[in-house]
């Protein structure tokens, strides 16, 4: 079964984090969701998330296409969950550039050999978390 990994705060899940999760699926059989924590989305963000990490946590584990749901490292940039969560491919959002450039550094510099994608963006003007927020 082909893991793949995604990173998200999914804050109120709407029909861009659907289409997300459906391309993601098509990659592989089961999605991993890295769920940046609380402070995490306060330090990356500069505001708290309107729900709280446990009922982001809850609302994504009632998905069907949502295999398993781990909480994101407290400190940027030292990506403990992927050796944890053994993922064979890694999905990054449209709009996440500076993360998946970040991971690629530490793959690098930590030889890890996992291949990453960008998926598609949907109906980012209307769907993007930060305009329904």
């Amino acid at each position: 079964m082909k893991r793949v990994l995604v990173f998200g705060t999914f804050d109120e899940i709407h029909p861009g984090h659907m289409a997300f999760f459906q391309e993601a699926l098509n990659h592989g059989e089961y999605i991993i969701v890295v769920l940046a924590q609380d402070d995490t989305v306060l330090k990356l963000k500069n505001r708290e998330p309107v729900l709280a990490f446990e009922e982001r946590k809850k609302a994504l584990e009632a998905l069907t296409e949502v295999g398993e749901v781990i909480p994101g490292d407290l400190q940027l940039g030292v990506y403990t969950m992927v050796s944890e969560a053994k993922p064979d491919l890694i999905a990054f959002g449209y709009d996440q550039e500076d993360l998946k450039e970040d991971f690629e550094r530490f793959a690098h510099n930590h030889q890890l050999n996992i291949p990453s994608v960008t998926l598609s963006p949907h109906n980012p003007d209307v769907y993007k978390s930060s305009l329904l927020n």
